[in-house]
């Protein structure tokens, strides 16, 4: 924690004040002016020797640790004094990424006392960020000598993307019919075969199985997996409509994982495609969180790459709608002749004349 002290602009007044007595002093000679001029000296000699006893104090700042654009939330501030004498008042501020500036006042605090401080603040964008810069300040009592302490705070909070509709004609897909590996249960396809077990329904014995085996064989069925969902960001991270596309995304992503597909997500970075299997919807929302520097690659490198996941047959392409329609078009025909499905989430275009991010949309291109 760095401290800092310095005279205020405050101190100019009773400083001039003091030379124009001192002056008309010794023009008349007159003992009352010596005496006002030595009083507002005076004022300027007092305040060089307030000690305002920053380091006497402790801050603790709680809340929660995830917290969503456009969420409210209350965080506290506790300042304890662990000196012997009583504190000055303070202004202490409080600067976090992905949370306004807070300022907030705090009176005096008897030795080994406590105070807290309720800070309902409102993220403003998301981000990640491992730690607050909080200064303290104090000018008390005559205001003219400031006393400034700033130090990190360590403490983890990460902002998710805005909460908005997920695109839900990529999110939510059926399980996949033409499965070879269905989930027993309820359902239409072929799970496995076994011995029959008292109680097994007879309409359920496979008779095909049990001519060749010689003994009762029952079909055990259920539905196929839901197919998994392969997101690739590719930006560019600079386009004005890159925040609602991403809280978009993010959403999309999520909701594919409430529905039990599997969700890998992939961001095109300075060294290529960097892909992620997502875990619990929590860890997804962290990733979309960090989210930073996102280039836009070559049609043929992405279509190449798959995403980063070379077994993928199908691919989300999240990507700004400032895009040239020509990038596009390169990316269908390098994809023309893979067998490799595109899907894309991008934001709308603005309307003619205006300007801004706007509502992001999917799209599929035609077979």
């Amino acid at each position: 924690m760095t401290v800092d002290r310095h005279l205020t602009a405050a101190t100019a007044a009773p400083a001039l004040v003091a030379a124009g007595f001192a002056a008309l002093a010794a023009l008349t000679g007159n003992a009352w002016f010596v005496l006002l001029a030595g009083a507002s000296g005076g004022l300027v000699v007092a305040s060089l020797a307030t000690r305002h006893r920053l380091g006497d104090l402790r801050l603790c700042l709680t809340g929660p640790t995830r917290i969503a654009v456009g969420e409210t939330a209350t965080f506290q501030l506790h300042v304890h004094n662990r000196g012997q004498v009583s504190s000055r008042p303070i202004l202490v501020t409080d600067e976090t990424r992905g949370l306004p500036v807070v300022r907030v006042h705090v009176g005096p605090i008897p030795p080994g006392g406590l105070v807290a401080v309720d800070l309902v603040r409102t993220a403003t964008s998301r981000g990640v960020s491992d730690g607050s810069t909080i200064r303290m300040e104090s000018t008390a009592p005559l205001g003219m000598l400031a006393t400034q302490s700033r130090g990190d705070y360590a403490r983890r909070l990460v902002v998710h993307p805005a909460p908005v509709p997920p695109d839900r004609s990529v999110a939510v897909r059926g399980p996949d019919v033409d499965s070879v590996h269905p989930v027993p249960g309820v359902g239409l396809d072929l799970a496995g075969i076994r011995e029959w077990r008292t109680g097994d329904d007879p309409r359920r014995v496979h008779w095909r199985s049990t001519a060749r085996r010689g003994r009762l064989i029952v079909a055990e069925r259920g539905t196929g997996p839901a197919p998994a969902l392969s997101v690739v960001v590719v930006g560019p991270s600079a386009a004005p409509d890159w925040e609602p596309l991403v809280a978009a995304a993010a959403s999309t992503a999520r909701t594919a994982q409430a529905d039990g597909r599997p969700v890998a997500v992939t961001a095109w970075t300075t060294t290529g495609p960097s892909p992620v299997l997502a875990g619990t919807p929590v860890e997804l929302l962290d990733w979309w969180a960090g989210l930073e520097t996102v280039l836009l690659p070559a049609p043929r490198d992405l279509v190449a790459s798959r995403g980063g996941h070379p077994s993928a047959t199908a691919l989300v392409i999240v990507a700004s709608a400032q895009l040239p329609p020509a990038w596009w078009e390169q990316v269908q025909r390098a994809a023309a002749g893979s067998g490799l499905v595109l899907n894309r989430l991008t934001g709308a275009p603005p309307a003619s004349g205006q300007a801004g991010p706007s509502t992001p949309s999917a799209g599929r291109w035609p077979a």
